[in-house]
């Protein structure tokens, strides 16, 4: 026990083929619901700018190469915007909210995730926000600390990161919570139930879980049917950029676990994860599209302080902890396109807005293909853009690597994320979110469109309406990453989140909806999904591509009509219509004969309950 915090820390190492198992005792649980306003940390103060990814002299050397690219391939005014004849529909922006909150540090670091009753969980540095967008309104917002009662407030939360678990039909939040080791954690959080304003287990990883004066920066997150990964890099306090990076580890983590509340989360760490001698640096989790993958999880890199270079790293963790059989594969890939290291972007005023490095920002499998972005450079007109990388092969293990650019003649993109908008496991759809500025346009945020071939227009999600001018000196925050997450049980539909320039010069969230012009994408798939009137309501193994238990209970005898629904709301198929027992009840059905994609289960009584469930037929 870390007994000047009160932060439960059991640690025991088993080194095996870079294997390490720590054991992380459960924190506490915080309900949502219960904390007041006075409760709320609304008086601490926080430095206005959070740590910089890979510290300062991480930064300083950034520049330098920045400077030298830049001199190589300079800025050009003479270009043409990208848009051919075969351009790809644009896509359909909807209505949407602002998600910023007052205690938020700069830059915003967006993320987002959207359950299937439509909850939208988004979080800032360092604050977060539950809104309910069926009845357009936030349930609660509050600062990250919510989650961390009693923590002291001279150790700063930042860079949060959430995603939805449809599996489950929760929510999982992670931030970081000092940058100074031995106080250096990694807050994660697990909901109790599918309502997210309720109880939430923490637990606190070691940020230096080796005991060896290192702090944890920079987190991304996936889940798999089974576990949540997450990845971070090892940093040492107050070095330069060459010798402040130790390594990028891989945390391999039982969900269930957490989300049962246990005692302690069944983990793996994976570090020395090199490639020919190489440090593989910043790590991205590679997220499934129409729905989460397993056992198999893959993790994207590649040599992100290069000048320019077509290196692409894929890493695979081949099973589950709970198998005892996984291991780790690193291959590395050429996409044949180089990217190159981003320019820092143009403003209006003489202060511009740091891209970073090139490091991937995101990253989906579906179809056999991984699709991930990143910041990058577009030679051709000396602009910051968005490099969109394609792996195929990916059940052979044949990788076929290659890369394009979404660019613009006048306008800087950056801090690009993706999801798939697919309505089938089949179609090679992809919204790619970004933020973008230039001399001309304030600080927004926009999107295009892959429809498998080519790139939309440019779509606006939200105009700036100003400057975004919050820090001393020539260069202001403009990242480090947006949000995107796929509404799993309406496949044409994508959440973003991203950065904006409010009028008074302050840094803003943008929350929407972007949906395709799909006819089959005017609604939910059938009804929309509610919240079931029985005392248990559950299907087992989903997804599934052979058979499914149905297990429900019933609080008195009646009549009951079980349905199948596809994504257009038509009724595929009658299960059952019957008399049911009151009790518990099971019923085995099988889905080899429907095609691959998502569907909806129902239960409607004599007296008109309605229960609905998603499925995914793989």
């Amino acid at each position: 026990m870390r007994a000047t915090l009160f932060i439960p820390l059991f640690f025991l190492t088993i080194t095996c083929l870079s294997q390490h198992q720590p054991l992380v005792g459960k924190s506490h649980t915080v309900n949502l619901k219960s904390i007041t306003q006075k409760d709320k940390r609304y008086f601490e103060i926080q430095h206005l700018e959070s740590p910089v990814p890979g510290g300062d002299s991480e930064r300083d050397h950034l520049l330098k190469l920045k400077q030298q690219i830049s001199s190589k391939y300079g800025r050009k005014s003479h270009l043409i915007n990208q848009k051919s004849s075969s351009a790809a529909p644009d896509p359909i922006i909807q209505n949407g909210y602002e998600g910023s909150y007052p205690t938020g540090s700069v830059p915003c670091d967006n993320t987002l995730a959207i359950s299937n009753s439509g909850l939208v969980m988004t979080a800032r540095n360092s604050s977060y926000m539950i809104y309910d967008t069926q009845a357009d309104s936030a349930l609660v917002v509050g600062p990250l600390r919510d989650f961390i009662p009693g923590i002291p407030g001279s150790l700063n939360d930042y860079d949060p990161k959430v995603i939805y678990d449809p599996m489950e039909d929760r929510f999982v939040l992670i931030f970081l919570l000092g940058n100074a080791p031995p106080s250096t954690y990694i807050v994660t959080c697990f909901p109790e139930t599918s309502d997210p304003t309720g109880d939430w287990n923490v637990y606190f990883l070691d940020g230096d879980p080796f005991s060896t004066g290192h702090w944890s920066d920079y987190p991304a997150i996936a889940l798999s049917e089974e576990e949540l990964f997450i990845t971070i890099n090892l940093l040492v306090p107050g070095g330069s950029w060459q010798t402040s990076f130790h390594q990028t580890l891989i945390w391999q983590i039982d969900k269930m676990d957490g989300y049962s509340g246990n005692p302690t989360l069944n983990s793996v760490i994976w570090e020395d994860n090199t490639e020919g001698g190489i440090k593989i640096r910043n790590m991205h989790p590679v997220r499934g599209g129409i729905y989460p993958k397993g056992p198999n999880q893959f993790f994207l890199s590649n040599r992100n302080f290069a000048l320019e270079s077509d290196s692409i790293y894929l890493v695979e963790i081949t099973n589950t902890i709970a198998s005892g059989t996984a291991t780790r594969n690193i291959t590395l890939l050429h996409s044949g396109n180089n990217y190159y290291l981003a320019p820092s972007a143009r403003q209006s005023i003489s202060d511009s807005l740091q891209t970073n490095d090139s490091r991937v920002l995101g990253g989906i499998w579906e179809n056999d293909e991984i699709h991930f972005v990143q910041n990058c450079m577009d030679t051709a007109s000396g602009n910051s853009a968005v490099y969109h990388g394609i792996i195929s092969g990916i059940s052979s293990g044949s990788y076929v690597c290659s890369g394009d650019y979404v660019r613009d003649a006048v306008k800087d993109y950056g801090y690009p994320n993706i999801a798939h908008i697919g309505e089938t496991a089949s179609d090679d759809k992809y919204i790619l979110s970004f933020e973008y500025v230039s001399p001309v346009d304030s600080a927004g945020t926009a999107c295009v469109f892959y429809d498998g071939v080519d790139y939309s227009n440019f779509n606006m999600i939200r105009k700036g309406e100003g400057v975004l001018n919050a820090l001393s000196g020539t260069q202001e925050r403009w990242g480090d990453y947006t949000g995107i997450h796929k509404k799993y049980n309406q496949p044409c539909s994508v959440w973003s989140c991203g950065t904006f320039a409010k009028s008074d010069n302050s840094y803003a969230s943008w929350v929407s909806e972007i949906r395709t012009q799909s006819a089959d994408c005017s609604s939910s798939i059938g009804i929309d999904e509610k919240p079931s009137t029985f005392s248990e309501f559950k299907l087992y193994p989903n997804p599934s591509a052979d058979l499914i238990d149905l297990k429900f209970v019933m609080e008195k005898t009646g009549d009951a009509s079980i349905c199948i629904y596809d994504i257009s709301g038509r009724q595929i198929e009658q299960l059952f219509n019957g008399n049911v027992k009151k009790g518990e009840n099971l019923l085995t059905f099988s889905v080899n004969h429907l095609s691959a994609g998502s569907y909806q289960l129902t239960i409607v009584t004599d007296e008109e309950e309605i229960a609905v469930k998603s499925f995914i037929r793989k």
